[in-house]
């Protein structure tokens, strides 16, 4: 058993079928099927159930999967630990970042990162949530800076703070503080909060008015400046207009917030330079659980490990 076999194996299992992997790994369909036939007969069994629709694996199939996937996450974080040391470099962190975060608290935080530990380099990749969930799934990336709510099965995220959720608008759009000047306003916000403002909305009697749904807030607020409608997002979503004219009011009663979060992949092993990150972004945050340490007086971090859609409150 190899680490190329095990890579055709686990590509197969997260595609659903051979030419789902082959696609992925950009190879052909023949040493997928290969691969996973030696795998099957080195551990003297069925490993994935053939004939259906999409290729189910079997009680010792989902086994391997489990050891595999922590293997090659631990081989992948290996090389690129001992490349690092070999160029002098403590080597690279890969973080993903959306917009609304990034156009102002991410870089803050990324910037007093790299001042304190110069020899880690920085690839910066700024996406939606969800693009930036399947990088994540790839290792494309290692750690990413997003909000809830996000479809979080498989994924395991810590609070790095929340904000206030705003009202945008342009001269064209009355706005107040109340829900029912904002309900009678074409709305344009993210595609993951209209179940959230909609429940808000007609628990009040009142009608939503949607005018544009999207998955990013750089898109809500640029539509939000072309006078298409009333825009909701968060607070640090400010840095990004570049109308001075543009009015910003707290949502009713403050009682939504967004939830920033960092997101990881759970069990398994993250870089030097990306666990470096994650420790300085959480001390520096005050996210430590200090009660719930290790016997040495190593603090834990209060860990959410989702199963299910997660909610802002």
């Amino acid at each position: 058993m190899d680490l190329k076999q095990l890579q055709y194996f686990v590509a197969a299992a997260d595609e659903g079928s051979i030419s789902g992997a082959a696609r992925r790994l950009f190879i052909t369909q023949p040493p997928v099927s290969v691969q996973i036939q030696q795998l099957e007969k080195e551990l003297g069994g069925p490993l994935v159930i053939r004939g259906g629709r999409r290729l189910e694996l079997t009680p010792a199939g989902h086994e391997l999967y489990r050891h595999a996937t922590l293997l090659l996450a631990l081989s992948r974080v290996a090389a690129e630990d001992v490349r690092a040391v070999q160029s002098g470099q403590h080597g690279v962190l890969r973080l993903g970042v959306v917009s609304s975060v990034g156009c102002a608290m991410a870089a803050d935080w990324l910037a007093d990162f790299c001042r304190e530990q110069p020899d880690i380099d920085c690839e910066l990749t700024e996406a939606n949530t969800y693009e930036l969930l399947e990088k994540l799934r790839a290792h494309v990336i290692d750690l990413c800076i997003a909000r809830r709510p996000f479809p979080d099965e498989g994924y395991a995220s810590v609070l790095l703070q929340s904000e206030e959720l705003m009202q945008f608008a342009s001269p064209a759009f009355p706005i107040s503080n109340g829900w029912g000047t904002l309900s009678d306003q074409p709305l344009i916000t993210y595609r993951r909060w209209e179940s959230i403002l909609r429940r808000q909305i007609e628990d009040r009697a009142l009608t939503l008015r949607l005018r544009c749904l999207c998955d990013d807030a750089r898109t809500a607020i640029s539509m939000c400046e072309r006078d298409m409608g009333v825009c909701v997002a968060p607070a640090s979503a400010q840095a990004l207009l570049r109308r001075t004219d543009m009015r910003v009011y707290p949502l009713p009663g403050n009682t939504l917030r967004s939830e920033i979060v960092l997101i990881y992949l759970p069990g398994q092993p993250l870089c030097e330079a990306a666990m470096r990150f994650k420790e300085s972004l959480l001390l520096k945050l005050g996210n430590w659980d200090d009660k719930a340490g290790d016997a040495k007086g190593t603090p834990a971090i209060q860990e959410t490990v989702g199963t299910k859609e997660t909610f802002l409150s």
